[in-house]
């Protein structure tokens, strides 16, 4: 996640902005901060790594993460967990989607709890970093954008920050896709 965000923040959709928190969605939950076009590691080197930040603080156990940690509620193998549960279907995250789309009920409201929680982490993250703009990468991303739900989630992020905040939330797609972490990894030295 972190030469990915370094790859998104210096060629990609956090091009030109000096604070960027890449996020990737995915199997799992992970995350990159970049000031300046410079990784940030931090003291111990988990900065922006945001996939164990309690978001439902009687949430259920996912891996070794917290209990409702944002990687147990968002990220796609959580969706396939939750639908499995709930009897929605047993084909992945991305059949969730595409149940959702298609008005199932369950499903639909399934993808709105998870962007609902995703809103949470970010608004988070908006009033502890404040960065310029949220890159967002990973396969949950994919079908975020291919059922055009970024601009919900933009929506339910600006419920959650401060006012004064509202008009600043940016959260964009990132453009790389699966080269990000290649590009990310071969410009680190220079970029370090």
């Amino acid at each position: 996640a972190n030469v990915a965000g370094l790859a998104e923040a210096i060629y990609g959709s956090g091009k030109g902005y000096s604070i960027v928190q890449y996020i990737t969605i995915s199997t799992g939950v992970g995350g990159g901060l970049i000031i300046d076009n410079k990784l940030i590691s931090g003291a111990q080197g988990a900065a922006g790594e945001i996939g164990n930040m309690i978001i439902l603080s009687n949430g259920t156990k996912h891996s070794n993460l917290n209990t409702g940690a944002l990687e147990g509620l968002c990220s796609g193998t959580a969706i396939d967990r939750l639908a499995k549960e709930r009897k929605i279907t047993n084909e992945g995250a991305k059949k969730v989607f595409e149940l959702a789309a298609g008005r199932n009920k369950d499903a639909k409201q399934l993808i709105d709890e998870m962007i609902d929680y995703l809103a949470i982490g970010i608004a988070n993250i908006t009033h502890t970093v404040n960065p310029d703009v949220f890159v967002l990468g990973g396969g949950v991303t994919e079908s975020l954008k291919k059922y055009s739900l970024i601009d919900v989630l933009v929506e339910k992020v600006k419920g959650y920050v401060y006012a004064s905040l509202r008009d600043s939330v940016n959260i964009k797609a990132a453009k790389l896709g699966t080269k990000a972490g290649l590009v990310g990894a071969a410009i680190l030295p220079k970029f370090r």
